[in-house]
């Protein structure tokens, strides 16, 4: 397994280079939710190894009262943050990698590649679940972040992954503790 090393608004890089792992959105208390922020934030972090979860704080703000999890976690939100980001990896140098679910992701991405150095991630649940998988027993296990989406989006995944335009498949995305699951 890979450890990378979580970077938040006060981080400094470490003196042994080591892959780092950045989130954006509302996932956790280190979750950066403004992008000039992020920006003056990975300037150190120039020509390092960072992996981006990525969801807009703005979108999801404007969700926030929706009656599910999916809904309240919009394809627009990774999308939108994903375009956010990669002018900030292009202009630092990072190599990296960004958590996908969705093709918009994917191909935003696959532009950006010409250009940068990035690459998409997928987790297999995004492969194999889809929003018909949930129920309210399964709810518990697939409340992921990002959530998992609709079918004709998972069937466009896998056409994806295997026209090789993803090239990591992890178990690295943001998971929610139990209790977070309950909600």
């Amino acid at each position: 397994a890979l450890s990378y090393a979580c970077i938040d608004h006060t981080s400094t890089k470490l003196r042994k280079r080591v892959p780092y792992q950045v989130f954006v959105g509302r996932m956790n208390e280190i979750a950066f939710i403004d992008y000039t922020k992020l920006s003056q934030v990975l300037e150190q972090f120039a020509k390092q190894i960072v992996s981006f979860h990525c969801e807009d704080y703005d979108i999801l703000d404007v969700y926030v009262k929706a009656k599910n999890h999916e809904q309240r976690h919009p394809p627009t939100a990774e999308h939108t943050a994903i375009e956010a980001i990669l002018p900030i990896i292009k202009q630092f140098q990072i190599k990296s990698k960004i958590a996908v679910s969705t093709t918009n992701s994917i191909d935003y991405i696959a532009e950006a590649k010409k250009t940068s150095d990035v690459m998409s991630e997928i987790s297999p649940y995004y492969l194999f679940f889809d929003s018909k998988s949930i129920t309210n027993e399964s709810r518990r296990f697939l409340n992921t972040i990002p959530p998992v989406r609709t079918e004709k989006a998972r069937k466009h995944l896998i056409d994806r992954v295997k026209n090789n335009a993803v090239e990591t498949l992890s178990s690295g995305h943001t998971h929610l503790t139990t209790n977070g699951k309950k909600k």
